[in-house]
């Protein structure tokens, strides 16, 4: 009870006017405040109007867009928003991530973080692919990965690396950078001129000064070629010809003569392993054009650029190629050797493109 009573005197000597009566250090602490506010605002404010974002910028960029590090208006196109998808491909052309039709497409900036460091944008965490890919049989590294099962493509040619290797070629064997010339990622397309009229060359007979056959040219139009040829031969050397019709309107001994050369010039340079069909492939009376795969893995890529230190023969074993259809692709046992823990890379983006283009299948 005395306790009781202690409480309540000392409850009657507190006053409870002390916070409305005005006081000189409550008053400075309020103005100094207000101001500090002020100003603060006043300098974020003239900072968005100078263009320097540094004040409430999270972090550097990325070493890709550091040019624009001062113009955050490029991305966030709403003042402190997210950056849109359609700010980003106003400079970058690139496919879905996800097949078309397929619903859920992610946000750039869900696997493109920004503002963290002078690092590269293009390069991707696993544990980050592996929120949403969970259906890769528990892949989680290339230790993990399967072999490579290149799809069968039917290239209609008939090549062969072996014979191309081989000793016995009267200037030697074939080095590889002599037909597979760098070109970005790749080598650039095989083209007949460059690469293989300087020991293929077709010719007729000596008859016509041993003309070379154009390159690229379907059966029928090739026989109207040959046949033009002729007509001039003859014209020029009229021997050639069979004697002169003795009746006007008779088919003359040339035009006999033409077709005969023709048709037999045309039958040399259609025959199986011969003249054209000694590379190409003949279907229904017309050349196949070559059909080589720019990617053998469709839902991979591969740089040989990054791998030009390297010998073409510790990946590609050309023993074995004796025919387009006998791939020699190396097995992931080879790539292993060099893409392992403490030597080079083994993310999933390393070898999977996450933007796939429509030159995935396309053909050189």
């Amino acid at each position: 009870m005395a306790r009781d009573k202690k409480a309540k005197d000392l409850a009657q000597r507190i006053d409870a006017t002390y916070y409305r009566r005005p006081h000189w250090l409550r008053r400075t602490r309020f103005l100094l405040s207000a101001t500090g506010a002020l100003f603060g605002t006043l300098w974020v404010a003239s900072a968005l109007e100078s263009g320097h974002h540094r004040l409430f910028s999270n972090g550097a960029l990325g070493a890709s867009h550091a040019l624009f590090e001062q113009e955050c208006s490029r991305c966030h196109v709403e003042r402190f928003g997210p950056v849109r998808d359609g700010a980003c491909i106003e400079c970058h052309v690139v496919g879905a991530h996800l097949p078309v039709g397929r619903p859920g497409e992610p946000a750039c900036a869900s696997c493109h973080k920004e503002h963290g460091g002078r690092g590269r944008l293009d390069v991707v965490a696993d544990g980050h692919c592996n929120l949403c890919h969970e259906d890769h049989a528990g892949i989680r590294d290339l230790k993990d990965h399967d072999d490579f099962r290149p799809r069968p493509y039917d290239q209609f040619l008939n090549f062969s690396h072996v014979q191309h290797l081989a000793p016995s070629l009267l200037e030697g064997p074939i080095d590889c950078g002599g037909c597979h010339v760098p070109e970005g990622a790749g080598f650039r397309p095989i083209a007949f001129a460059e690469h293989c009229a300087r020991c293929h060359t077709e010719r007729l007979d000596a008859d016509v000064g041993d003309e070379t056959v154009p390159h690229g040219v379907e059966p029928r139009p090739l026989r109207d070629w040959i046949a033009a040829l002729y007509l001039r031969r003859i014209g020029k050397d009229p021997a050639l010809a069979q004697g002169t019709p003795p009746d006007p309107l008779a088919i003359p001994d040339w035009a006999k003569a033409i077709d005969a050369r023709t048709e037999a010039s045309l039958k040399a340079l259609m025959q199986p392993g011969r003249g054209c069909l000694l590379c190409h492939v003949a279907t229904e009376g017309r050349i196949e054009p070559p059909r080589v795969p720019l990617r053998w893995l469709g839902r991979a890529r591969f740089d040989h650029k990054t791998h030009r230190f390297d010998s073409c023969g510790r990946c590609h074993n050309m023993s074995l190629n004796a025919k387009s259809s006998d791939l020699t692709l190396p097995g992931i046992a080879t790539c292993r050797e060099c893409h392992r823990e403490q030597g080079a890379r083994t993310t999933c983006v390393t070898c999977h493109p996450y933007h796939p283009t429509g030159d995935m299948d396309a053909w050189r």
